[in-house]
């Protein structure tokens, strides 16, 4: 009895044995089976599509589109790429692009993103784009050519959106200039015709008050502190705001140290003297020459009380390249002064180079602006573009 006990235990087991033989070799012929014919590796690679954690819309569009290698390829989630699919602007061939640009909450953002690509703005500048500017002016983007130039014009710091417009065009008109003068130009309304529209600036005795043909005094200005400066440099007792009378008598006092003799040939005029010189000039000029040789009143820098004529002894403004000029252009940012109106610039200034022309800015600023290679107009408004 004992011996057939055993006999059926070792039968079992053997059948147990071979059952579990049996249904490894179906698991076997499965894998093996799967395999061959690809299914195992699509469930893996959908397992990880999966795991990315697409929305079912974007997953499915990925799959029946064939993107499943790719978008796990990548090993990342793009949210940018599944709005795109969402909102129905996914092209493939930015596939890779999609993956450089986040996911943002403007409106209609991956339809302008995608007409941004379509016009041939790259990942990098897209996003500069839209740190920069509002939606508004991005949809403007998206309805001209491309713009090589526009990520060079964003990152300045004295760039204005409300005027981007007006860099484009004026960019388009002018493409000797580079970014930085399109800019520095537009903001000086250098684009819009002399004294139209000009601004009153805001404060007039400011020592960095900028006056150009499109920035001008307020009615009635006359500057605080006058005083005349010294006779000995001045026999015609013209005046000039106190510090700067002050730094010009030291200016004055160093040039004689060296040899050097200076004057003053003009410095501060009330509005109706500006007048008085501006219709001269104009009567024996004419209008455009004249124009550009003196300032419409309320725009000039002599009624600021902070610009100086400077003359010889013999009663001649200095001339460019004469030993007085040499020596105002090495020492006169030591006392506060810079030449005004420099050569070649006229096209910035609105006026023809005058050699004895000097502003008076504070030794800090001036020599700051001498050093800058800039004209007075750039370097102050670049400094400050909303002035």
């Amino acid at each position: 009895m004992r011996k057939i006990e055993a006999q059926r235990t070792t039968q079992n087991g053997s059948g147990a044995f071979l059952a579990v033989l049996f249904f490894i070799s179906i698991v076997q012929f499965i894998a093996v089976t799967l395999w061959e014919d690809g299914t195992f590796s699509q469930m893996v690679l959908q397992a990880k599509l999966r795991a990315l954690n697409y929305t079912v819309e974007a997953e499915t569009y990925i799959k029946e589109n064939g993107l499943s290698e790719e978008v796990v390829a990548k090993g990342m989630r793009s949210d940018f790429l599944q709005l795109s699919i969402e909102d129905r602007v996914f092209d493939v061939a930015y596939f890779e692009d999609y993956y450089e640009i986040p996911k943002r909450n403007n409106t209609d953002y991956a339809t302008s993103v995608r007409e941004l690509l379509d016009t041939g703005y790259r990942p990098a500048e897209i996003n500069c784009i839209y740190r920069v500017l509002s939606d508004e002016n991005i949809d403007l983007l998206t309805q001209i050519v491309y713009y090589d130039k526009l990520v060079n014009m964003l990152v300045l710091p004295y760039f204005r959106e409300t005027r981007l417009h007006r860099y484009i065009l004026y960019a388009d008109e002018n493409p000797q200039f580079s970014m930085e003068d399109v800019v520095t130009y537009v903001d000086l309304d250098l684009d819009k015709e002399n004294y139209y529209e000009a601004l009153a600036v805001g404060d007039p005795n400011s020592i960095d008050v900028l006056l150009t043909k499109h920035r001008c005094l307020p009615d009635g200005f006359v500057p605080q502190n006058l005083i005349t400066i010294d006779e000995q440099y001045n026999p015609n007792g013209w005046s000039l705001s106190s510090e700067a009378a002050m730094q010009f008598e030291a200016l004055c006092a160093a040039a004689e140290e060296d040899g050097i003799l200076l004057r003053v040939g003009s410095a501060y005029r009330a509005e109706a003297d500006q007048r008085s010189v501006y219709d001269s000039y104009l009567s024996e000029l004419g209008e455009d020459a004249g124009a550009l040789r003196v300032a419409v009143p309320d725009f000039s820098e002599h009624q600021t009380g902070l610009a100086v004529d400077v003359w010889n002894l013999s009663d001649f403004a200095i001339a460019e390249d004469s030993e007085e000029w040499w020596w105002m252009q090495e020492n006169a940012m030591r006392f506060g002064f810079v030449q005004r109106y420099e050569p070649g610039k006229e096209y910035i200034t609105g006026y023809q180079a005058e050699s004895w022309h000097y502003r008076y800015l504070g030794v800090a600023l001036a020599t700051e602006v001498s050093r800058s290679g800039l004209t007075v107009d750039e370097w102050l408004i670049r400094q400050n573009p909303d002035r």
